[in-house]
């Protein structure tokens, strides 16, 4: 969103708008494709502009932006996502039970998902690659994925390369989120670069377990060791992620987090990333 935001911004500017809000909602464009070379220098111009404020949904974000500006971190303001919890209530055990037989889970089984853009930042093979050390220890347990991009045909040819195929669900797109992700016993998130991943906050509205990188904002969404476990990849290495995350899901699957603990994660979204509470809250520096 940085190019229309500047953009926006800058036509604000000249039509003399009194006051201008520009949000980033990750990371500094340069994390990503479409980031072109005038950027840096037309958020310089507007940052340093009295009628501008600048904000992020991420306190990683406001530190990624203002050491790329070179600026202070308190220029950028955080507000951080506002998504509505009533709207995630937890669907009743005879919807978790007819979307589990829907996409061809068998009685018994675990269902390990993820909800995700198939692109590059997402990592999904490396999400496939935990998904099969996952399934060498719980043969008993099958793996979908939400979501489309660039990287599907990828990873149908390297899950069939590793003999994973029919494990594997790879439904597409859904309308039924909510059911979609209550029906999992484990949410994981491979990103290598995030901001607020919304997923994150439905899971804990919804009280599902994740398990996720520390990329970005993600640490900022959850409680690590009570909502569901973070793994630090500068503590595992690059090579380690694939067996640190599948032994973080075991972990999970064998019960060190639960959905006995489901109010905790209702409780987070809800303090933190309510929508009511984003409308009252003063921005953070």
């Amino acid at each position: 969103q940085d190019a229309p935001g500047i953009g926006a911004a800058f036509a604000a500017l000249a039509v003399g708008t009194p006051r201008i809000i520009a949000s980033g909602r990750n990371l500094h464009p340069e994390h990503f494709s479409h980031a072109r070379p005038y950027m840096r220098a037309a958020y310089r111009v507007l940052v340093e502009h009295g009628s501008v404020l600048l904000t992020n949904n991420s306190a990683a974000g406001a530190r990624s932006y203002a050491e790329w500006l070179s600026i202070q971190t308190s220029a950028i303001r955080v507000v951080r996502n506002g998504i509505s919890t009533q709207a995630f209530v937890v669907p009743s055990a005879e919807e978790i039970a007819a979307f589990r037989k829907k996409i061809g889970l068998l009685p018994g089984e675990f269902l390990v998902g993820g909800m995700f853009r198939l692109q590059e930042e997402k990592r999904p093979l490396l999400w496939l690659e935990a998904a099969v050390n996952v399934h060498r220890k719980i043969p008993n347990t099958r793996f979908v994925v939400f979501g489309e991009g660039t990287m599907r045909n990828q990873i149908l040819k390297a899950s069939t390369r590793a003999g994973f195929k029919d494990r594997l669900l790879m439904p597409g797109n859904t309308s039924e989120a909510r059911v979609a992700i209550a029906a999992l016993d484990v949410l994981l998130l491979t990103s290598s670069i995030e901001g607020t991943p919304n997923v994150l906050l439905e899971a804990g509205s919804l009280g599902v377990p994740v398990v996720a990188t520390d990329a970005g904002g993600v640490p900022e969404t959850m409680i690590d060791g009570e909502m569901g476990l973070l793994v630090r990849e500068d503590k595992v290495g690059k090579h380690g992620m694939a067996a640190a995350l599948a032994d973080a899901i075991v972990s999970v699957l064998a019960g060190r987090i639960s959905r006995g603990q489901a109010t905790v994660g209702p409780d987070f979204a809800r303090a933190r990333f309510g929508l009511e509470r984003m409308v009252d809250e003063e921005p953070t520096a």
